[in-house]
Parts: C-alpha cells; sequence; structure tokens
C-alpha cells in the first residue's frame, strides 16, 4: 500500500463507521482517524484488505475498543467489530481456511449501524472475504495463500487489543 493510499483508507475506515455510528448516538464522540492502527495490509490483483482497530471516546461513557476489516475493491467498505463479534470472524476465517473446496463457511450482519454490512467469509484454494452494505456497495477481497499466516496473525494481534 502506498503512503497516498494510507490516510485515505484510514479516513475511509474511521468515516465509515463512525458516521454510523453518529447516527445512532446523542452524545459527542472524539475519534479521528489518527486513532486507527493498521495491524495488517493486504494487496492481490487490485485490491486491498486492512485489518486495524481504533477506540471511539464518547464524552462520560468508557473508552470503546472497536476491530475494523476494510476492503477496496471495487468499491471502498469496511465492517467494525467488538471483542465477541471479532472472535466470531476468527472462528469462521480458520473454517475457511481449513475448507478444502469452495464453500461458503458463514455470514455476519454488523450491528451498531443504520447502514447494516453484511460480511461473508469463503474458503477453498484461498479465502475469500466480501462485504455488501446499501450505501457503500460490494467490495471483495481474493486472500493469496501466502498471505494466510500474516492474516491470521493479524487477527489475532487485533483480537489481541479489543480484549485488553
Amino acid at each position: 500500500m502506498t503512503a497516498r493510499m494510507r490516510p485515505t483508507i484510514a479516513a475511509i475506515l474511521i468515516a465509515t463507521t463512525m458516521m454510523a455510528g453518529l447516527a445512532l448516538r446523542a452524545t459527542p464522540l472524539a475519534a479521528d482517524d489518527r486513532n486507527f492502527v493498521e495491524v495488517e495490509a493486504f494487496n492481490n490483483e487490485g485490491a486491498k484488505l486492512v485489518l486495524g482497530h481504533f477506540t471511539v471516546s464518547e464524552v462520560g461513557k468508557p473508552q470503546q475498543k472497536v476491530g475494523v476489516v476494510a476492503i477496496a475493491a471495487p468499491n471502498h467498505n469496511s465492517f467494525a467489530f467488538d471483542y465477541d463479534e471479532w472472535r466470531e470472524f476468527i472462528a469462521l476465517t480458520d473454517k475457511a481456511v481449513g475448507s478444502t473446496s469452495y464453500r461458503i463457511v458463514g455470514f455476519m450482519v454488523e450491528t451498531g449501524t443504520t447502514d447494516k454490512s453484511e460480511l461473508e467469509v469463503s474458503g477453498g484454494p484461498d479465502v475469500n472475504l466480501m462485504i455488501v452494505s446499501p450505501k457503500a456497495g460490494m467490495a471483495r477481497y481474493f486472500m493469496d495463500k501466502a498471505d494466510v499466516p500474516r492474516f491470521q496473525k493479524g487477527l489475532r494481534q487485533v483480537g489481541d487489543y479489543l480484549a485488553k
């Protein structure tokens, strides 16, 4: 990922997730893209996948940690997770990695937003992720098998952050 693309994807991640959260909250939020931490990034055939996290500070409430998967191909789309949802995502991706033939291993529906994205995880010769939302459309990433160990490591690093 180029240095020029990194702020753009981080801004998209934060804006997508935070704008959805603003629609549901009456109190002000204090978060910006400087808060986003990119844990791993992948590129494959012009598509990009980013794993990361950020913290939301809501006035008068405890901070909330958020895990994020973002895909740019063909559209930019992201999916936000709390800790329990992230653990569910890891379980789905583990099933996809273990799949010997192409199959959809599961779906998730984003919570805490008015633009509910759906995440599809499939496996087979590689791991495939697709995020679809009414506003942002569809984004799909086909992961090269060689990237799977780094992907799994990144998933666990984000999970460790969310668990703290």
